[in-house]
C-alpha cells in the first residue's frame, strides 16, 4: 500500500487535497508519472465515515471536516455560524456528504455555450457523466452508465413513507419518475445514492483506492500543506 509517513524528495507532481477531484487526478496522472496526493486529514476506514446511516453525524467533528464560518450577519447581532462543513479525509466531502446522486441541469450547461464557453454544452458533458456512472440498478443504458467507477445504488424496496410520499405528489400534480438523472429533473422519485454493498462508495473508492498497488503513487494523510513555493507560473514545492 503506497500510504507513506514521509515523500521522497522529487515527484513528476504533487497534488494537494485526496476529494474528489484529487482521487481523479491521482488515478490519472499516476499511470505514467511518478505523483504524489496529500491530505490534510486521515483515512476513510473509520465506521463513521463508512456507515451511511451515520452520515451527518462527521459534519462538526474536526477529524473529519473544516468547519466554514459565515461573515458576520447584520440581523443576528453580527454573529457568525457554521454553514458548510468540507471534508477533512480521504476521499474529501464525498466522504462526509448525504451521498444523493444528481447530475447538473441540462438547461445550466447549455447556457454556458450559448454564452460562448466552448466544450460544456450537454452534448459534450452529457458522455462523461455516462461515463463516471456505475449504476447497480435498471436504468436506461443508452443514458446512464453501468460500467464507471462510481457505484450508485437505489432501495431495492420502497418503504411505507416513500410510497405515501410518492402518491401524495402524484396526487398534488408533480411528475413521478424512476429516474431524475434520466433528463426529466422535475418532480419526485427514489434518490440515487453513492453506496455499494452496503457502504458508501466515495470517488476514493472508484478512482484512488483501485490505483493504490502502483509503485510510482505515494499518499501522504494527517499531513497540512502550508503553502505553494512558485517560479512565476510554476510551482516549485
Amino acid at each position: 500500500m503506497p500510504f507513506v509517513d514521509s515523500a521522497e524528495e522529487c515527484y513528476d507532481y504533487i497534488i494537494v487535497g485526496a476529494g474528489a477531484s484529487g482521487c481523479v487526478v491521482a488515478n490519472r496522472l499516476s499511470s505514467t508519472n511518478k505523483t504524489l496526493l496529500i491530505e490534510a486529514g486521515g483515512l476513510d476506514s473509520s465506521w463513521e465515515v463508512l456507515m451511511p446511516q451515520h452520515c451527518g453525524l462527521t459534519w462538526g467533528d474536526e477529524r473529519f471536516s473544516w468547519p466554514i464560518m459565515s461573515t458576520p450577519q447584520v440581523h443576528l447581532k453580527n454573529s457568525k455560524s457554521t454553514t458548510a462543513y468540507l471534508g477533512k479525509v480521504i476521499g474529501g466531502s464525498a466522504s462526509i456528504n448525504t451521498m444523493c446522486w444528481m447530475r447538473g441541469n441540462q438547461s445550466d450547461y447549455d447556457s454556458w455555450a450559448s454564452l460562448g464557453v466552448e466544450g460544456w454544452s450537454w452534448s459534450d458533458v452529457a458522455p462523461y457523466f455516462k461515463k463516471v456512472e456505475g449504476c447497480t440498478f435498471k436504468c436506461n443504458t443508452d443514458i446512464r452508465g453501468t460500467s464507471g467507477p462510481m457505484k450508485l445504488t437505489k432501495p431495492k424496496e420502497k418503504s411505507h413513507f416513500v410510497s405515501a410520499v410518492l402518491k401524495a405528489a402524484e396526487q398534488m400534480g408533480y411528475p413521478i419518475t424512476d429516474d431524475l438523472n434520466s433528463g426529466q429533473m422535475e418532480g419526485f422519485a427514489p434518490i440515487e445514492s453513492q453506496t455499494h454493498k452496503g457502504v458508501r462508495h466515495s470517488p476514493a473508492q472508484g478512482y484512488l483506492y483501485p490505483v493504490l498497488p502502483r509503485d510510482n503513487l505515494h499518499v501522504l494523510y494527517n499531513t497540512q500543506v502550508a503553502k505553494v513555493t512558485l517560479d512565476q507560473l510554476f510551482a516549485t514545492g
